[in-house]
Formats: structure tokens, sequence, C-alpha cells
């Protein structure tokens, strides 16, 4: 079903959200550029990304955003990367058809890279002191956009209607790494059913989970009737 009408999502998509697109597209072509996606030039296009795709309000002053002063989320982030640039070295090349997502060291990295960029408290990435859950999602896509997925509230809505994923309904889903990784392990299946060739053909030159994040996106007033969202920038905030 998610995958159905694909490239008239895709279009949809991209007609409404030109502006996610620049941004995200600029940050894709830097990434195939650098050595390492943990290095200080790419932090900054990380922390440019985290502010279009509506993360703002928790990265604290706006003047102060790109300080590597540790008290700033620059300094935060560059900590944060540093810490699991060592755990995500094995896989921060991979793509999601290549990797076993249910293989216990891949679990392991994978939670304690959500773990580390999602905490709370003073050290945390959000500088409010709450949890930054949807945006460990957005640095870790960002940081492989081939293999790790964007989990909003829009992307819970659907894995909860349709997949059984315990998401609760609302603006606090009970994100959690088990949570994300159960959606990586789905989303998957959905592409490997789908084909991952046909997958990547109908947008060429899309990283893979750019090209779901796209169509789950535009499914959401589709699939879920009782949930009008209208795509705005308004929606990929929480």
């Amino acid at each position: 079903m998610l995958l159905k009408n694909a490239t008239d999502k895709i279009e949809q998509y991209n007609s409404m959200c030109l502006h996610y697109n620049i941004i995200a597209d600029a940050i894709y072509r830097k990434r195939t550029e650098i050595a390492s996606p943990f290095s200080a030039e790419f932090r900054r296009y990380i922390i440019a990304g985290l502010i279009a795709f509506d993360m703002g309000r928790m990265m604290g002053e706006a003047n102060n955003r790109y300080n590597d002063d540790i008290d700033n989320f620059g300094g935060k982030l560059s900590k944060k990367l540093n810490k699991i640039s060592e755990l995500l070295g094995p896989i921060i090349s991979e793509t999601i058809d290549k990797v076993d997502i249910t293989n216990k060291n891949i679990i392991n990295i994978v939670r304690a890279s959500y773990n580390e960029l999602s905490g709370k408290g003073t050290d945390g990435l959000n500088q409010n002191g709450e949890y930054f859950h949807v945006g460990a999602t957005k640095i870790l896509h960002f940081l492989n956009p081939y293999l790790f997925a964007i989990i909003d509230s829009n992307v819970a809505a659907i894995l909860r209607t349709e997949y059984g994923v315990g998401y609760r309904a609302g603006t606090q889903p009970l994100y959690s790494a088990s949570k994300y990784i159960e959606s990586l392990v789905i989303f998957k299946k959905i592409l490997s059913d789908y084909g991952i060739e046909r997958v990547n053909m109908l947008e060429p030159g899309t990283p893979t989970m750019r090209i779901l994040d796209k169509i789950i996106f535009s499914s959401v007033p589709m699939m879920v009737p009782n949930n009008r969202l209208k795509l705005t920038a308004a929606h990929r905030k929480s």
C-alpha cells in the first residue's frame, strides 16, 4: 500500500516541498564530496539541514547554532558525532538492502548511536533540555541517507496504523531506539518487496531513504483518514 502510486506521491511532494529539496540535495551532494561525514565541514551542513527541516526551535539561539563552544548546539553536536563516529564506522557507507538490521551487532550500533543523539539533559542536543528523538533520526539520515530513515509524527502515524509499530497517536508518539530499529526492519522489507532498484529508479540520483520519506509524507492524508495533514513545514516539526 505504501508504495502504491509512488510516482504520483513523489511528484506531489516535490510540488509542495521545494524548500526541503533544495537543502536536502545540497547536503547529499556535499556528503559525496567529503572524506568523512563526521568532519567539521559536514557538521555545518547537518546543522543547516536540521534548521531547514524544522528543528530550529530546539537548537538554541539562531546566532549560536553553528558555534563550536560546548554550551552551544554546534559544540554539543561535535561532541556527539565524535562519540558515534567509531560506532557507525562499519556501516556509515552501507545501504538498507545490504545491512542486516536484525543482526545483534547492527542493532547495538544503531541503538547506541540513536540514544547518544536523542538523549536529554544539559549535554543533550535539545537546548531546552528535553529529548531530541526526531532530530536524532534526521542526523542519522544526513550521515547516511541510503540506510537511515527520518521518523517524525507523520512517519510514526503510518508505522502505527499500517504496520503495527507501537507509536502512540498524537504529537508525542513515544519515540525510542527500539521502535526506530523496528521501523528500519519494516522499511527494508517494504523496499525489498517492491525492489530496491525499482525504488531508486523512481527518482534517480536521490538517496533511497529520501525517496521513501517523500512517499510516506505524501501518503499520510490518504492512509490516515482522520489525520487531514497538509503538506506544510509545520508537520515536520514533531
